[in-house]
């Protein structure tokens, strides 16, 4: 405390005072400052509560400290000294930091005040909820990631042994929070679930689940990540966030294919895949009814599971497509399939409605289309199967295929696609489809295989596209037995 006080009145060596209390304490703060850009804190909180206390320490007691000891020690070198050349330079250089420094402040002033906002301010995404539900078997947690959440739910699992699960229900939110949950669901092994959506950085407490449920009309979003605070970047700094985002997908053995899309979109964007796109790539395991969390019959038959359906063989060797109403069973809200064949087709295809026939000839083969009855109501649905002699020629041109039936179809901007599958080379094409009363989504999805081609077409209101019904029909394909 003395030394601190004799270089407050001047009382130290002008030499003494700028080169050790003034350069050397400057030298060791810039050091300081270098250690938390390179080795930043993890949390963001935590970041700006580091910097805006360096800021005030620096500011209010480091350097007028300094400045007053060394303006004293310059004075009283003068008059002892005799020599006024070093004390006047001392002088000058502590009236040039004050202007230097002030100039600075004002001009890092709105970065600061960010900093304190986040370190010090109220949590913009303080307005989370964790409950139990399910009998004391689930958490449900809803609104953003704030600080502290992650906490919340590891204390809430340790006080009840019988939690199963959580249910995200989130925007997002911090991103490291995300990763803390992350650790505490795959500690405890628990299932997640979102039953209203569970966007951004919640996708990474998501994917840690053991198994993984969305349920009905309930979606995944996945976006760039965004700077909670733009101005201090250095602090603040997201894109490594995504790199450690996306470890955690690999890890849990998500698709390449899928992972390299999801940051694909801006952070004022979100691309929201697919049912069939999540299962495929294994970020889901299925779709549930939230009530009562039993899976719904289509997300098994997107699996590739056992089902009830009995699939009738067509010995026919032309004329009409054959049909079979089956009952469903078990979880599904589907009551009715009716299982749709054509002859020369290795394709069979399930209706959750009941379906009218039209006859068309394509390259002078007759063949079948069949759509559903739905009077006005519910998603419109359409197959047809063409025998094909040659499946090479198609899909050599496989794009220009989707591109004309995109355009036919009267898309505006349609998404293309074109994968390799069990059943074959998959295509898709999908867009929104202008109208005189409101905007559809349609989707039509083309399967080549051995020996025929199935075009699936499908429209539906865009608002909560795809539905049950379309999902159930889009995933019911199957090979029929040779």
């Amino acid at each position: 405390m003395s030394y601190i006080l004799k270089h407050w009145r001047g009382e130290h060596s002008l030499a003494m005072s700028f080169w050790l209390n003034v350069l050397l304490i400057n030298i060791c703060c810039a050091v300081f400052y270098l250690v938390l850009v390179v080795f930043p804190i993890d949390n963001p909180v935590v970041k700006s509560q580091v910097a805006i206390i360096l800021f005030f320490v620096i500011i209010v007691i480091i350097y007028p400290w300094q400045s007053i000891g060394l303006w004293r020690s310059a004075s009283r070198h003068a008059g002892e000294k005799k020599k006024r050349f070093w004390a006047s330079t001392a002088k000058v250089l502590v009236v040039f930091g004050i202007f230097s420094l002030t100039g600075n402040v004002i001009d890092s002033w709105p970065m600061y005040k960010d900093l304190y906002q986040t370190g010090f301010g109220k949590d913009e995404f303080g307005n989370y909820k964790v409950e139990l539900t399910k009998n004391g078997e689930l958490i449900h947690m809803k609104g953003a990631l704030g600080s502290g959440i992650a906490k919340e739910v590891k204390q809430l699992v340790a006080k009840n042994p019988n939690v199963k699960g959580i249910i995200l229900d989130s925007l997002g939110g911090r991103t490291y929070e995300a990763r803390k949950l992350s650790k505490v669901i795959l500690i405890n092994s628990l299932d997640t679930y979102t039953f209203e959506g569970c966007d951004s950085a919640c996708g990474t407490a998501f994917i840690s689940g053991n198994k993984r449920y969305l349920a009905k009309g309930a979606r995944l979003g996945f976006h760039q990540y965004e700077l909670l605070t733009t101005s201090f970047a250095p602090y603040l700094d997201d894109s490594p966030e995504q790199k450690k985002a996306l470890k955690i997908y690999q890890r849990r053995g998500i698709s390449q294919d899928f992972i390299d899309k999801i940051f694909k979109a801006k952070n004022d964007e979100m691309w929201y895949p697919t049912i069939e796109e999540l299962l495929d790539a294994g970020v889901i395991h299925g779709v549930v009814n939230p009530s009562n969390l039993k899976q719904y019959q289509e997300s098994n038959s997107l699996l590739n599971k056992s089902s009830d359906y009995n699939i009738q063989q067509s010995n026919q060797e032309s004329g009409s497509a054959s049909s079979q109403v089956n009952n469903v069973m078990g979880g599904s809200t589907i009551f009715y399939s009716q299982t749709v064949t054509w002859p020369l087709c290795e394709y069979s295809v399930k209706f959750p409605t009941k379906t009218e026939e039209k006859s068309i000839i394509f390259n002078g083969v007759k063949s079948i289309t069949v759509q559903s009855i739905s009077n006005g109501k519910g998603a419109y649905m359409r197959a047809e199967c063409l025998p094909l002699k040659n499946p090479k020629d198609i899909t050599s041109r496989f794009q220009s295929v989707l591109e004309k039936g995109a355009k036919m179809a009267g898309l505006t901007n349609p998404t293309i696609t074109i994968k390799n599958g069990e059943l074959g080379t998959i295509g898709t094409y999908f867009g929104i489809k202008k109208g005189a009363g409101q905007d559809a989504k349609f989707l039509g999805k083309l399967i080549i295989g051995e020996k025929s081609v199935l075009t699936l077409l499908v429209a539906d209101k865009a608002s909560g596209f795809p539905s049950e019904e379309v999902t159930y029909f889009l995933g019911s394909v199957e090979r029929k037995e040779k």
